[in-house]
C-alpha cells in the first residue's frame, strides 16, 4: 500500500495549479510564472511585495520523487505505457501535496502567527539562481552554524 499523501487523487495538476495559483494572488502575490520540463509543470515561482521589498519564492513539485516512491512501494516493474500512467499520477500527487502545503502556510500566514517570508524563505530565490535552501545545503549550512553562538551553547 502506498504510504504518501493524495496517494490516490484524481484531480489534475493543472486545477491544483490553478489553486495555487488562485490562493496565492489572492494574497498578494503580483507575478506568478511556471517552470517546465519536456511538457510538465514543475514549479511556480511567484513575487510578493513584502517590507523587504519584491521577493522571488520557486515552489518546486519534485514530480520524480513521488514516481520513484510509487514504483518502489509498489515493487512493480512496468510495461512503458503504465509507467506513463504511474508519472501522470506522481505529478497529480506532487502538485495536490502542494496545493494543501500552501494553503497550510497562508492559512498561519492569515492568522498572524508567521510572515510570508517566514514559511517560504527556503524558496527565496537568489541573484545565483538558486534557492535560499540550496545555497544553504550546498555549503552544508555552514553560514549559519559558524561562530561562537550555536544552538547547542557549546
Amino acid at each position: 500500500m502506498v504510504k504518501i499523501a493524495n496517494a490516490t487523487t484524481e484531480v489534475a495538476a493543472e486545477k491544483s495549479i490553478a489553486e495555487i495559483v488562485a490562493i496565492l494572488t489572492k494574497h498578494g502575490a503580483t507575478e506568478i510564472m511556471s517552470s517546465f520540463n519536456a511538457g510538465t509543470a514543475i514549479g511556480l515561482t511567484f513575487f510578493i511585495n513584502t517590507k523587504h521589498g519584491d521577493l522571488a519564492f520557486k515552489l518546486p513539485a519534485n514530480i520524480d520523487k513521488i514516481y520513484s516512491i510509487l514504483i518502489e512501494d509498489c515493487r512493480l516493474s512496468y510495461r512503458e505505457e503504465v509507467k506513463a500512467r504511474v508519472h501522470k499520477q506522481a505529478e497529480r500527487i506532487a502538485w495536490r501535496i502542494m496545493r494543501d502545503w500552501v494553503r497550510a502556510q497562508i492559512a498561519i500566514i492569515q492568522a498572524e502567527q508567521v510572515e510570508i517570508e517566514q514559511v517560504f524563505l527556503p524558496y527565496l530565490q537568489l541573484n545565483n539562481g538558486k534557492s535560499l535552501y540550496q545555497s544553504l545545503d550546498g555549503g552544508g549550512f555552514k553560514p549559519l552554524l559558524q561562530g561562537p553562538e550555536s544552538s547547542r551553547g557549546v
